[in-house]
């Protein structure tokens, strides 16, 4: 019996391997689903990494790393959340509760890998450590027969329905995505009284980041950028500023700079407002700003992106007469 989508022996065509970057948007749909608000690669004062996406409902928050599969890299990185901060716990040099914090959920949401079984050493640790594990699975598929009866019940494409209580699928893009919970996460020891510790510092610019992107081709929000995103709205706003009047209105009307005195920012922010093409100066004293050419370009949010590059024009062939 021939099936759509196999070949004539009843064999899956063979298939690219899920990126990184592709996990993590399917993560990012599967949970948006599921009433949570997704943060991506958050840095925080408060834990010396940066999570593919920080997902808070209410008040429940959960740390999720997305990989190609289930390695021993990712859950150490989850394993990192717990260890951290029992050193912290255990410190003689740290009272304040607000100098650390663990999320309330540790996810780890990977695509297949090699094997369909998992090694009894990483289900050990997972299960040590409290961490969640969701696998995603992609195969091709004609969306096209599915959308009469799906669009009856209210399902679109790129909308996760449940299969059953642990498998969940959608339609996006010509492929079928199943989303598979091979072990639910468990409430961290501690989360309740100190993982709002993390929610409080999450802020809506930090949407800016792409999750799952390789080290150094994603973009994330830092404390210096956020400063320098103020500067870039201040001077959006038209007029000349002095570096006086910038410090004021950061200190001002938006919550202030990063720097740890204004006499710091004073002195640092004239070179990187040139530097990072978010102001002009002006040629003579009393320098004054106004908004570079290319401000609005800083920090731009990934999916908006100020002046996409357009695709060059095929070059026509030449004439006989031109190439002589």
């Amino acid at each position: 019996m021939y099936i759509q989508g196999r070949d004539e022996v009843g064999r899956m065509p063979k298939q690219d391997k899920m990126q990184e970057t592709e996990i993590a948007e399917i993560a990012r749909r599967f949970f948006s689903q599921k009433g949570y608000k997704l943060y991506p690669e958050v840095t925080t004062n408060i834990f010396p990494g940066r999570p593919d996406w920080v997902a808070v409902k209410e008040t429940i928050c959960a740390v999720v790393e997305c990989k190609s599969s289930l390695s021993y890299g990712v859950i150490e990185q989850l394993a990192r959340w717990p260890i951290y901060v029992g050193a912290m716990q255990e410190s003689e040099y740290v009272r304040n509760k607000d100098k650390y914090g663990i999320p309330h959920l540790l996810i780890a949401f990977t695509g297949e890998g090699g094997s369909s079984r998992m090694a009894d050493l990483k289900e050990e640790i997972l299960k040590q450590y409290r961490i969640g594990y969701y696998v995603v699975k992609r195969e091709p598929c004609d969306f096209e027969w599915y959308k009469r009866s799906s669009y009856r019940r209210g399902i679109k494409e790129g909308d996760f329905h449940s299969m059953c209580d642990t498998i969940h699928e959608c339609f996006l893009d010509g492929f079928r995505y199943t989303v598979t919970e091979r072990m639910s996460p468990r409430i961290q020891p501690g989360s309740r009284h100190t993982a709002h510790n993390i929610i409080s510092q999450l802020n809506d610019d930090m949407m800016i980041g792409q999750a799952g992107a390789a080290g150094g081709q994603g973009t994330y929000m830092t404390p210096f950028k956020r400063t320098m995103v103020k500067v870039r709205d201040i001077l959006a706003k038209g007029g000349e500023y002095h570096i006086s009047e910038i410090i004021t209105r950061l200190n001002n009307d938006f919550g202030g700079h990063h720097y740890s005195s204004d006499s710091s920012a004073t002195s640092s922010l004239p070179a990187l407002i040139e530097k990072l093409e978010v102001g002009v100066r002006s040629e003579t004293p009393p320098y004054r700003f106004t908004l570079h050419e290319n401000g609005n370009k800083f920090c731009a949010p990934v999916n908006e992106k100020v002046g996409k590059k357009k695709p060059k024009a095929k070059a026509k062939p030449k004439t006989k007469k031109e190439s002589k």
